[in-house]
């Protein structure tokens, strides 16, 4: 069989020799009292006074060979022979004085190496630190450290000394045919000195290998035995070889062959391909029963001595996990156990055993198996050791604790390193120090030896089977899962039944009777009882040590049988008075075996009116013959009955019989008053009661004095108002509406009755508080801080108006905040908590508008909003565009200049000037305002008069604004006023047309060259539908009065059906005239012509 896996019982014990352990030893406490240091702190000296120990309880396979750490396994108490040591293997090519073993391999092809647990190749030097100095300053340190040392946790070795196989230089000779062929390359020899049955190698094959490895172990006539693959794995592994029966002094031969996987041919390559194979470690496994001890020099572990001890456990096959013990589950392992998801059962200390380390092993015990022995003398046993196992880690022996594991558990503590407390059930608080076993004894009720389990009491009290007049029978339940306390040493012996009356103050005991083992269940019946009597019923048990708990008895309540009574008349008698009833029946007299009456329910109905019950009180008499009811309403219809009652129910009632309380005067008064809230009323409602607190029915018109003020405004603030009531006079109705309340604030109401104590009733009064709306307030600008806008950002800042805080309507939450591009029709929202904003990132000269809401806990009212709107400055001034002389005129010395600027709200005029010569002399410059041309609404025009008739002139103009109130750049046009051709009119159109008339509309000419004086309309008829209707040519002059952007006119006594040919023609004041504009159409035919 091969075996991959196990848990292994490998325990590291480092050991602190005698003379560190003595009077004289090195105690940190004491030294840091002392200031002075007797600690050896040479390593020689260090090397003399501890040893490292590894115990291997059930086999010797997967030992790592740490980096500068020479195990030595000569210390074997097995004897195995098969050990092959790494470093011995190297150095010498064989096993030094043993004669019972021989090595063959060719040396130049292995390699020493180290690689981490992985395979990864690590550095062997890396790991060893410097070595301490020797000064008198450190030397108190390297106490410290040894403390340290002492309590940490392990970690595995991340370097281990390894042989690498070369199998790049070593020839491979067969080829593709010979696939079944394996090239050996280390073969091992050897005699056991006893019968064994299994052996085990350590190695490391690279999943990347491109070979196959096989392990055969052969005997002396060379037949196999066993021949695993060696598999590959991305971790060192351990193959431990079992069930092969090796004869003690008969010759075996182990060889570690190879092929490669596709006959590829590697001899000559370099290391190219990596790592394949590493060897760590082959060796025989001990017999179970046996104990491998190896001594680890302290003189080879460098400078890790310093640092956290750590257990030597299997290599390969185990996941480098060190668990933290408090953050895993303790709740089920006992003695300092605790529970790793990847196991089922406890890790447990070492000294303590068992699934969920219930066992421990004493003073001088350890291991897996509790066989592991510390020392042969009793004065010392497991004193001065530090215990290290794989999973749970470094610890000190059961029963000791301190610096050196040397200390005896203070009292009251015990196990590993003393970290347990007996249980508080020991008597004197004192348990064993190794076991925790109380051996003085337990508290009453509690099982020995650790006085942590109770003794057995059964978990449910019996189950009732049947109950009879003077029996009752029941089923005793002694099974396991109805059994809380002991352990699997005790055993229920007797059982013993508790029970008395309600009514009794001890108890009665039956005798003892046996528990049958064999059956689990028991019936038992307990007779002389008294019918209709409850008893209480418990069961005691008794243990075969003769002890028992009677501190956890469970009781329960159990009931003998009656027989109902039979009465049909109980000659009831009834007598009204005021405000009280007096009912009167016969005695009754019970008989044997009968129930007892144990109470007389007198039901009492309050009628309202016929056949309608409005409230039913169910009295019980303490008397038997009688009862007196008192505080009724007076005037009011009830009606009553009695009906006795037994344990087994009720009896048959009486009939029903009615009677009427007296009333006096005033005993009406409020009940009740409830205010609800919608939209802008409060709607009140009340009851009316009498005064001992019961509803009526108000059959006779009342008076009410309805009363109410407003208290607090909530959305102001929480102070009370100084408001007079207002009152109310009401009659016949129970309601009243309160109209046009302030949402969200409180009103206080009252409610009295308008009768002759009015001035003397008790008031009752109620608040209500109304509902919460969306404001119908908006927020007002801050005059103190005026709103700022910048090219890229804008501040504005708000208050409300705390006059009209009512009107805010609820709680105030936050602004809500809409910022628009108008230009760009984008909407951002924004809520802030402040009476103001800054938004930056804005565009510049940009138009928004800015809405801030006021948002309560309702939310905020769309319709109410403080509004701004602004444009940010430009962030530069662009020039004019589209500069042109549109109009000029040489006979009145003026010209019209025109121009276009993008709209600017921060535009406040142009700087403009004019040049009138040809040397540029520079007249004034003046500051205009932006105006706007009649003509053309999106352009801006300005002229110039009282010039100078032959000049030239230059035109010069740029923008201003406050922000640039030396203006931006300049635009430039030059010019003379002598007078041109005009423009012609432009986007000539019909806009009408009938049988004889034709309307038109045109748009000023784009350029007049002069003043532009009127348009000429010529109007030809170039086709016509009848001949003898023909008209010649027309002209007709339209003078202009204004400039406008279009003109109108409409063309008269035309003839029906005839094209026209309309042409409108721009002409100046010195009778310049434009080209004409055209356009054809033609009237529409008379259409009583037609008919």
């Amino acid at each position: 069989m091969y075996n991959y896996s196990g848990d292994y019982d490998i325990t590291t014990i480092y050991r602190f020799k005698t003379i560190i352990r003595s009077q004289t030893k090195c105690s940190i406490t004491k030294e840091k009292e002392k200031k002075i240091s007797s600690c050896p702190l040479e390593r020689k000296i260090w090397g003399r006074l501890c040893a490292i120990e590894i115990h291997s309880r059930t086999n010797a396979i997967g030992i790592p060979l740490s980096i500068n750490t020479t195990i030595y396994d000569n210390n074997s108490t097995s004897e195995n022979v098969l050990q092959i040591n790494i470093v011995e293997l190297h150095n010498y090519g064989f096993i030094q004085n043993n004669s019972r073993m021989s090595v063959y391999f060719d040396s130049n092809y292995w390699e020493r190496s180290a690689i981490e647990t992985t395979g990864k190749k690590c550095n062997l030097e890396s790991t060893i630190t410097s070595t301490p100095t020797t000064n008198t300053a450190l030397y108190y340190s390297a106490c410290a450290l040894l403390y340290h040392f002492l309590v940490s946790e392990y970690k595995l070795n991340k370097c281990m000394e390894t042989l690498e196989y070369k199998y790049e230089t070593h020839y491979y000779p067969y080829y593709r045919s010979d696939n079944n062929v394996h090239q050996t390359f280390l073969t091992v020899y050897w005699k056991p000195n006893k019968n064994q049955s299994c052996l085990s190698i350590t190695y490391f094959h690279n999943l990347n290998s491109d070979m196959e490895i096989i392990l055969s172990v052969s005997n002396e006539n060379d037949t196999i035995i066993a021949s695993p693959i060696l598999e590959k794995n991305d971790s060192i592994t351990t193959l431990k070889v079992e069930n092969m029966n090796l004869i003690q002094d008969q010759e075996y031969k182990l060889s570690l062959k190879r092929k490669y996987g596709n006959m590829r041919y590697y001899y000559g390559y370099n290391s190219n391909f990596g790592n394949w194979f590493e060897l760590l470690r082959i060796a025989q496994c001990p017999n179970n029963d046996e104990e491998e001890v190896r001594l680890v020099s302290m003189d080879d572990i460098g400078d890790n001595w310093c640092k956290p001890q750590k257990p030597f456990i299997i290599l390969g096959n185990v996941k480098n996990n060190i668990y933290n013990k408090t953050s895993t589950s303790t709740k089920s392992c006992l003695n300092g156990g605790y529970m790793l998801p990847t196991r089922s059962a406890c890790v447990c200390p070492p000294g303590f055993i068992g699934q969920f380390c219930e066992i421990g092993c004493g003073s001088n015990r350890y291991g897996a198996d509790c066989k592991g022995v510390c020392s042969m003398h009793d004065n010392e046993m497991c004193r001065g050791l530090l215990m290290c196992t794989k999973y749970y880690g470094c610890t000190c022996p059961v029963g000791l604790t301190g610096e050196l594991c040397d200390e005896d558990c203070p009292p009251g503590t015990y196990g590993a390193n003393c970290n347990q407390r007996c249980s508080s059930n020991c008597r004197n608080n004192t348990c064993d120090q190794y076991t925790g076993i109380c051996y003085y004894g337990c508290s009453q009720g509690y099982l020995l030896p650790y006085c942590s389990q109770k003794y057995p009491y059964l978990i449910n009290p019996p189950k009732l089977l049947s109950d009879e007049y003077e029996a009752i029978e029941m089923e005793l339940n002694f099974e396991s899962k109805n059994i809380k306390g002991g352990d699997n040493t005790i055993k229920l012996k007797y059982y013993q039944i508790f029970y008395k009356s309600k009514t009794e103050e001890e108890f009665t005991k039956t005798e003892f009777k046996i528990i049958n083992e064999n059956n689990t269940r028991t019936t038992d019946i307990l007779n002389n009882l008294e019918p209709d009597t409850t008893y209480i019923i418990g069961v005691l048990v008794i243990t075969n040590d003769g002890n028992f708990n009677d501190k956890d008895i469970v009781y329960d309540q159990y009931k003998t049988s009656c027989i109902q009574p039979e009465v049909t008349d109980y000659n009831i008698q009834i007598i009204s008075g005021i405000k009280s009833v007096n009912v009167r029946w016969d005695r009754i007299h019970i008989k044997r075996l009968e129930c007892n009456i144990i109470k007389y329910i007198l039901t009492l109905t309050h009628n309202q009116s016929k056949n309608k019950m409005s409230g039913i009180e169910e009295i019980e008499s303490s008397s038997d013959n009688g009862h007196l009811i008192k505080n009724l309403y007076p005037g009011y219809n009830y009606s009553i009955s009695l009906t006795p009652e037994t344990n087994k129910g009720p009896m048959m009632s009486s009939p029903i019989y009615s009677f009427t309380p007296q009333i006096t005067k005033n005993d009406v008064s409020i009940k009740d008053i409830i205010a609800t809230t919608d939209d802008d009323k409060i709607k009140i409602f009340w009851k009316l009661k009498n005064v001992y607190q019961q509803d009526t029915i108000v059959n006779e018109p009342f008076t009410y004095v309805v009363k109410f003020k407003l208290q607090r405004i909530l959305s102001c603030s929480l102070e009370i108002l100084k408001n007079d009531w207002t009152s109310v006079m009401i009659s016949n109705r129970t309601n009243y509406e309160i109209f046009d309340v302030i949402p969200n604030a409180q009103y206080c109401i009252q409610v009295q009755v308008a009768n002759d104590n009015i001035n003397t009733q008790q008031d009752i009064q109620i608040c209500a508080l109304t509902h919460s709306k969306k404001p119908t307030i908006e927020p007002v600008f801050d005059l103190k801080h005026p709103i700022n806008v910048t090219n890229s950002s804008v501040f504005i800042q708000w208050k409300v108006d705390s006059e009209n805080c009512s009107k805010l309507n609820g709680f105030l939450s936050t602004y809500y905040i809409e910022l628009k591009d108008k230009e760009n029709n984008i909407l951002q929202v924004n809520e802030t908590k402040k009476n103001y904003i800054y938004i930056n990132n804005l565009k510049s000269n940009n138009y928004y508008e800015l809405k801030v809401f006021i948002k309560t806990h309702i939310g905020y009212n769309p319709e109410h909003f403080l509004f701004t709107n602004f444009t940010t400055k430009t962030r530069y001034l662009t020039p004019v565009d589209e500069l042109v002389v549109y109009k000029k005129s040489l006979k009145y010395r003026l010209v019209g200049l025109r121009w276009y600027y993008k709209e600017d709200a921060s535009l406040d005029g142009f700087i403009i000037s004019m040049n009138e010569d040809t040397f540029g002399n520079e007249n004034k410059v003046s500051v205009i305002t932006p105006t706007k041309c009649p003509a053309w609404p999106k352009y801006y025009c300005y002229t110039y008069r009282n010039l100078s008739p032959t000049n030239n002139f230059t035109f010069n103009i740029k923008p201003k604004s406050l922000d640039y109130p030396e203006g931006g750049p300049v635009s430039s046009i030059s010019f003379n006023i002598n007078d041109e051709m005009p423009d012609p009119p432009t986007e000539l159109k019909i806009t009408d047309i009938g049988n004889t008339f034709i309307s038109l509309q045109w748009d000023i000419p784009w350029i007049f060259n002069g003043i532009l004086k009127m348009f000429i309309i010529n109007v030809e008829e170039i086709s016509y539908e009848n001949l003898s209707v023909f008209s010649p040519v027309q002209t007709t002059e339209y003078p202009i009065y204004k400039e406008v952007p279009s003109y109108n006119y409409t063309l008269e006594n035309l003839n029906p059906g005839s094209t026209y040919s309309i042409a409108v023609i721009s002409v100046s004041n010195s009778l310049w005239y434009s080209l004409p504009s055209r356009i054809l159409t033609t009237t529409l035919l008379d259409t009583k012509l037609l008919s």
